[in-house]
């Protein structure tokens, strides 16, 4: 068992620990506080995804606190957001909780006899905790993601984790709950396909110029995102795994831009948004105070 306690994260608790905050824990996880109930979203704790083929940068934290809480969203069963380890560890003393209407992700749950699960319906408002509800909304073809907000009454968190949602699918968060807070929004994604295309030297340009079309595809789809959610701080989600192959700087990682490399995107393309995206890295946290937010960055 983890015996550690990381030093911001403790710093986190002492702010926010009976109020309203989110922990980023790295990647996909994050840890927020709703009224003194700790909910974690995409805990990766004890696994190592894909046999220990990606990595984390910068690493996870990973703390003993986080065997304390009082539910677990997982938002669906890829290995870097479904750590089957982690939640059999924490033996019932956690809700697990999970959008329906996936039969493969519950059934695969269900034989690793994860205890204290929670099935939420798609696109029902479920009380999880006492005074702390969650609305999800599943993918609309490819049936294995969902995103979902969790919220009480002063705190509202967007959880998008890798989940791309066309238009008319995010405009249904803003007709459930209170004004989102904080949105964490994926913009970046790692694209096989360039890289996988047999080209002849002389035709090397148009693998990065397709590559960099991606790129750029999906960071204009983060930015309609946030223009459609509105939050009032969204956070840069999805370039916190790389290929563990020995080339850090390979281009397959280079190709997946860094939260800050977004925000640059951001000043350029939509300025009028750049007061609203804060790159975050694994340690940074955020919380309300007297209707603010607050926001503290690791140095």
């Amino acid at each position: 068992m983890i015996k550690y306690v990381h030093a911001g994260l403790k710093q986190f608790y002492r702010i926010h620990g009976q109020t309203n905050g989110l922990f980023y824990l790295g990647h996909a996880s994050v840890l927020a506080i709703f009224g003194g109930k700790r909910v974690l979203f995409d805990p990766v704790v004890l696994s190592k995804p894909y046999a220990d083929s990606w990595a984390f940068f910068p690493a996870q934290v990973v703390d003993s606190s986080l065997f304390e809480v009082d539910a677990v969203v997982v938002s669906h069963i890829h290995q870097d957001h479904y750590d089957v380890d982690y939640l059999k560890a924490l033996d019932g003393k956690a809700k697990i909780v999970v959008v329906g209407g996936r039969d493969s992700f519950i059934e695969d749950l269900r034989n690793n006899c994860v205890k204290n699960l929670l099935i939420v319906e798609p696109e029902t408002v479920t009380e999880i905790l006492e005074g702390v509800h969650m609305y999800g909304v599943t993918h609309e073809t490819n049936g294995i993601d969902s995103s979902a907000i969790v919220y009480n009454d002063k705190f509202c968190v967007y959880h998008g984790n890798d989940n791309y949602l066309q238009p008319e699918s995010l405009k249904k968060f803003n007709l459930v709950g209170p004004r989102i807070d904080v949105a964490c929004i994926p913009y970046a994604y790692i694209h096989w396909y360039p890289f996988l295309l047999e080209c002849g030297n002389d035709q090397s340009a148009y693998k990065h110029a397709e590559g960099d079309r991606l790129v750029k595809l999906y960071m204009d789809d983060c930015l309609s995102a946030i223009r459609i959610l509105q939050p009032k701080l969204m956070i840069p989600f999805g370039a916190n795994l790389l290929l563990d192959d020995g080339d850090a700087y390979s281009d397959i990682n280079i190709a997946v831009k860094t939260p800050i490399e977004f925000f640059e995107y951001t000043i350029q393309t939509a300025p009028d948004l750049a007061a609203i995206v804060t790159p975050m890295l694994a340690g940074d946290y955020c919380g309300s105070l007297e209707e603010e937010l607050s926001i503290s960055i690791a140095k």
